[in-house]
C-alpha cells in the first residue's frame, strides 16, 4: 500500500497552504514549483495522535533540497 502524506507549504507571500493525501512527493514538488514557495513540511496522514510530528522538511531557494522520489 502506498504511503500517503499531508503537506503544509509556506508561500512567499506569507500564506500557508495545506495539501491532504499527497501520494507522490516528487510530483508534488513539480506541482508547487508553479507557485512561489519557501518551504514545506511533510506529515504522516495515518498518524491520528494529533501530535503533528514532522516527517521531513524541504526548502526552496539558494540551498534547495527537495524529494525526487515517491516516498521519503
Amino acid at each position: 500500500m502506498a504511503k500517503i502524506y499531508n503537506c503544509t507549504v509556506k508561500l512567499a507571500n506569507g500564506n500557508w497552504v495545506t495539501y491532504h493525501s499527497v501520494n507522490h512527493l516528487g510530483k508534488f514538488v513539480k506541482f508547487i514549483d508553479t507557485k512561489e514557495w519557501l518551504y514545506f513540511n511533510v506529515y504522516d496522514k495515518e498518524d491520528k495522535s494529533k501530535s503533528n510530528n514532522i516527517l521531513a522538511s524541504y526548502q526552496n531557494g539558494k540551498n534547495r533540497n527537495v524529494p525526487t522520489t515517491k516516498d521519503i
